[in-house]
């Protein structure tokens, strides 16, 4: 197998796997759970992602393929890979990725504050 099949078909593995563990994570419990409720559950993924790839320096499986590759191939699929060249780090850094978290934020704090007029009303 050549070295940019073998690199394509890890990265593909790489991919499955964390999808999988973090979908299953997701998915646990998904009858109770609401769209808010999932939003949090996403986001908790993601930093929990970025705290293990923050400690580690970058993505613990990346650098089993690395040590992988090189006992095989000789060469690193990613050479001199590090945490700034994680898929993480380019993430977190993104603002972009952040809107549908302030939304649904922004939507409980103007239910929350019409359900405690409602209630406050109810009470008089």
């Amino acid at each position: 197998m050549s070295f940019e099949t073998a690199k394509d078909i890890s990265f593909i593995i790489h991919m499955v796997f964390i999808l999988s563990v973090f979908g299953t994570f997701l998915l646990i419990g998904w009858r109770k759970v609401t769209p808010t409720k999932m939003m949090y559950k996403l986001y908790f993924c993601i930093l929990i992602w970025y705290v293990i790839c923050r400690v580690f320096d970058g993505c613990p499986l990346t650098y089993l393929e690395n040590y992988i590759s090189f006992r095989i191939y000789g060469s690193a699929f990613y050479p001199d890979y590090d945490f700034n060249k994680s898929i993480v780090s380019v993430f977190v850094k993104n603002p972009s990725n952040y809107i549908p978290l302030f939304i649904v934020i922004a939507y409980q704090l103007i239910t929350f504050s019409w359900r405690s007029r409602i209630e406050s009303r109810r009470n008089l």
